[in-house]
C-alpha cells in the first residue's frame, strides 16, 4: 500500500496591523532564501511547521511637539502682564518664549533675572519676549519680585511677561510637558526655549527635563 501523506503544516497566525513576524515561511525560511538555496543547485528546506511568533511593535508617541517650520496654535493667556492672544503678542517680530518647571525654584530664578538684565539688548533687535510656568498669574507676580532683587533692577515689575498655565492645557499644546519626571500628581514642564521667526514658523527648539540644570 502507498505510504500515508505527510501532514500538512499548520496555517500562519495572522499578523495584526503593526506587527512583524518572526520564524515561519515569512521569518527565517522567507521566499528569498528558499529561491536562493533553489538557484544554487542546493537542496531545499521545507518551510518550518512552527507557527511564527508575532512580535507587536511598539507604537510611536501621538504628538512629538511643534516641528521646525510649524506654526504654533494659538492660545489666549493669563500673565503677569495682563491677558494676551499669543498670536497677536508676538505679531510680526522675531519671538522667544521659554518655560520653567516651577515658580520660586533657584534656577528658574536666575534664569528669568538673567533675561531681565538682558532685555534691553532683545527690544533694540525688536524681539518678544515671553516666559511660561505652571503656576499662577499671581503666583508668578509674587515670584517676580525674587527675580528682580536677585537681578539687581529697580522696575516695579518684569519687563517681560510670565504665561499662567495652572493646567498644563498650554505646555501640552506647545509639547513642553515633562515625561521623565517621576514626581506624582501633574506632569511638570520642562525646560525649553522656542523661537520663531516673524511669520510665527518654528525656527529653533531646546527641550530638556525639569530635572537638570540650566544650560
Amino acid at each position: 500500500p502507498a505510504p500515508a501523506p505527510a501532514p500538512a503544516p499548520p496555517p500562519a497566525a495572522a499578523a495584526a496591523p503593526g506587527a512583524r513576524v518572526v520564524g515561519g515561511p515569512a521569518g527565517l525560511l522567507g521566499s528569498a532564501s528558499l529561491l536562493a538555496s533553489a538557484g544554487a543547485g542546493l537542496p531545499v528546506a521545507a518551510p518550518l511547521a512552527t507557527p511564527p511568533v508575532v512580535v507587536p511593535l511598539a507604537t510611536p508617541p501621538a504628538s512629538v511637539g511643534l516641528l521646525l517650520g510649524s506654526v504654533p496654535p494659538d492660545f489666549h493667556a493669563e500673565t503677569t502682564h495682563g491677558p494676551i492672544r499669543f498670536h497677536t503678542f508676538i505679531g510680526g517680530s522675531w519671538s522667544a518664549l521659554f518655560s520653567h518647571p516651577a515658580d520660586f525654584t533657584p534656577v528658574c530664578t536666575t534664569e528669568l533675572g538673567s533675561v531681565a538684565q538682558l532685555m534691553p539688548q532683545f527690544e533694540k533687535r525688536g524681539v518678544k519676549v515671553v516666559a511660561l510656568s505652571c503656576d499662577s498669574a499671581d503666583s508668578h507676580s509674587r515670584w517676580a519680585s525674587d527675580v528682580l532683587s536677585l537681578a539687581r533692577l529697580p522696575a516695579e515689575k518684569l519687563p517681560f511677561p510670565i504665561i499662567a498655565d495652572p493646567t498644563r492645557a498650554i505646555a501640552e499644546k506647545l509639547g513642553m510637558l515633562d515625561g521623565t519626571n517621576p514626581q506624582p500628581g501633574m506632569p511638570l514642564t520642562c525646560r525649553a526655549v522656542l523661537v520663531f521667526a516673524p511669520d510665527k514658523t518654528l525656527k529653533l527648539s531646546l527641550l530638556y527635563p525639569a530635572s537638570s540644570p540650566k544650560l
